[in-house]
């Protein structure tokens, strides 16, 4: 069976993002698209508008100096979300991450118009990014 058509919307985006390809994400991201970080962090919180979404890896990149990776395991979608499983490895003042974790995306039109984090365990993601 093929792949839902927003399993690939969702793939691009996070190849995009890893990159830091603002051209090819700007294809893929709505306009007004959001994300949504729980926990009481530096990410966390409600980034609105592309740009403000951008901004948000932009931010996760600076605060790791560099070393945060991510690895797709999977993305499973239909007409309205896509469900990314990916795993988190960063380093940060002498700690380390390595956590599985997946975001949750609204797919409208082939574009993704929102997004909302899930973390396996925030408490361990709020020590981290804090």
């Amino acid at each position: 069976m093929a792949d839902h058509p927003n399993v690939a919307v969702v793939k691009r985006a996070c190849v995009a993002a890893r990159k830091g390809d603002r051209a090819m994400a700007a294809e893929l991201f709505a306009k007004d698209a959001e994300l949504y970080v729980p926990g009481k962090n530096l990410l966390a919180g409600l980034y609105e508008g592309r740009e403000a979404v951008f901004d948000f890896y932009r931010k996760a990149t600076e605060l790791s100096d560099g070393t945060l990776k991510a690895f797709l395991h999977d993305v499973v979608a239909n007409d309205r979300h896509a469900f990314a499983i990916e795993n988190f490895m960063a380093s940060r003042g002498g700690r380390s991450l390595d956590t599985r974790d997946v975001t949750v995306y609204h797919v409208v039109d082939g574009r993704i118009a929102g997004g909302t984090r899930l973390f396996t365990d925030i408490d361990v993601h709020d020590e981290f990014w804090s």
